[in-house]
């Protein structure tokens, strides 16, 4: 649904909670608060039942008791959706993600985008060795994860900071092969090892992509001539908008 619903009619909730094979919902734009504390209490008893759920939108949820009240929901989330592979926390008011969600140990993507009060990522993400996807466009109050602390396989969208890998012939560029949005941003572009590197992420057949900035850190010591990554990095044409900085 395009616009907002509330979820607050008590069959409609029990009949959720007897889905108990389910591994798809989306609750988008719902108000997970209407009225009471006591409605929310209802809500996590149907939650603690969906033990399969693999994929849960929470993109533009709304409560009346603001990010608090969605803190305690996903606290709920992570103690009790042990199988969830991605989740979408995108366009809420968090203002900061729960320690919590990193016992999620199947979580495979998580959706950030858009939450402009987002000031704090768990400390302990680097412990999230399924995490492959974490999207953070304009969330502006963060600051990106610049140090290899993370998962070294983790692609942060659509800012991707190339990483040199000191113990192997490589960087961590390879890992954009499979991805295929619409922007992109790839920063450190120094780091990159060789010209294999940059042929193997493919970017010409990238279809959906309509926005790329090309970022290299001013006066940093180069492993591969400018011209030559360039000459690698030929962008898709479907592409509107080209930026190259650096």
């Amino acid at each position: 649904s395009g616009s907002s619903y509330f979820i607050e009619d008590h069959d409609i909730i029990q009949a959720l909670g007897s889905l108990t094979k389910l591994q798809y919902l989306n609750l988008s734009s719902c108000s997970l608060l209407v009225k009471a504390d006591s409605h929310l209490i209802w809500i996590l008893e149907t939650m603690r039942n969906l033990t399969e759920l693999r994929y849960l939108n929470l993109s533009c949820c709304s409560t009346v008791s603001g990010a608090e009240a969605l803190s305690i929901f996903l606290d709920c989330i992570c103690n009790n959706l042990p199988n969830l592979e991605h989740l979408d926390l995108s366009n809420t008011k968090l203002t900061r993600v729960p320690d919590c969600i990193c016992s999620l140990r199947k979580l495979h993507t998580l959706n950030l985008s858009y939450c402009r009060s987002l000031r704090s990522l768990p400390a302990t993400m680097h412990e999230m060795d399924s995490l492959k996807f974490l999207h953070l466009k304009d969330c502006y109050g963060v600051e990106l994860l610049k140090e290899p602390g993370l998962n070294k396989n983790l692609i942060t969208l659509p800012h991707f900071l190339v990483q040199a890998n000191y113990h192997h012939s490589s960087s961590n560029l390879a890992l954009l092969q499979d991805v295929n949005r619409t922007d992109l941003v790839i920063s450190r572009l120094e780091n990159v090892k060789s010209v294999q590197e940059a042929r193997s992420i493919k970017l010409m057949e990238k279809g959906r992509m309509k926005e790329i900035i090309l970022n290299w850190t001013t006066d940093s010591e180069r492993l591969v001539e400018d011209m030559e990554m360039l000459g690698e990095l030929v962008p898709p044409i479907t592409l509107e908008k080209l930026c190259i900085y650096g």
